[in-house]
């Protein structure tokens, strides 16, 4: 069976997220932070790890996610900006749950989960000097899909519907940022029509995966 067969039977829909489907969006979340994985090799406090990255969204600007949903349950989302500054809102946004993680570390609460140094350690000394740069005048998005539904084409009908979004705004481009590996190289989102805007290597990943990672900010101008 095609990917063209198999997306034929997934009846699922796209529509505007509700505040009912906060923890499965925060779940999907955590569930592949780790390039595409779950994140506890990395992190192991899921909530904390949400709190950081999707929080902003869900609180800030819910208007701008949707979710994919099938049976009732929610497989995926995209969720975004309008703001040109919206990177200094999640840093500002992430402070408390950072201070929660370190709080946690130094009073033995993560003993059995020894990972978590290591990543908070990063979010200190290297996550700063490891991030890219974003174009003006540009909407941001960030969406997930979880295991068994990509490939299908649904992650590019829910980044469609996200940039009519945009367009009304009346921007014109749309950024978001992603983790480039050997199994989804740079060249797999230039073929998907996108533009390295900038990128750098991360050292998030390097005690588990061999090979280099970069952190990458693609970009592209949305069909009039």
């Amino acid at each position: 069976m095609g990917l063209r067969d198999t997306k034929m039977t997934l009846d699922y829909k796209i529509r505007k997220y509700e505040s009912r489907d906060r923890d499965a969006v925060r779940s999907i979340c955590a569930d592949t932070g780790f390039l595409g994985n779950p994140i506890n090799p990395i992190f192991s406090d899921r909530e904390l790890f949400a709190d950081m990255i999707i929080d902003y969204y869900l609180r800030k600007e819910p208007e701008h996610t949707s979710v994919a949903e099938m049976g009732g349950q929610v497989i995926g989302y995209v969720t975004g900006s309008m703001y040109q500054f919206t990177h200094l809102g999640l840093a500002l946004d992430g402070v408390g749950p950072i201070v929660q993680a370190v709080s946690r570390q130094l009073t033995g609460k993560y003993r059995e989960h020894p990972q978590n140094k290591g990543f908070i350690k990063w979010l200190f000394l290297c996550a700063p000097l490891e991030m890219v740069n974003h174009p003006e005048r540009s909407a941001h998005y960030h969406f997930n899909l979880q295991e068994g539904y990509r490939g299908i084409g649904l992650g590019t009908e829910m980044l469609s519907q996200f940039e009519e979004e945009v367009k009304r705004t009346g921007l014109s481009r749309v950024y978001g940022e992603v983790f480039a590996h050997p199994q989804k190289p740079l060249d797999y989102f230039r073929d998907a029509g996108w533009e390295i805007y900038d990128k750098k290597p991360t050292t998030l990943f390097r005690d588990l995966v061999e090979e280099e990672v970069f952190l990458a900010c693609i970009t592209r101008k949305i069909k009039s």
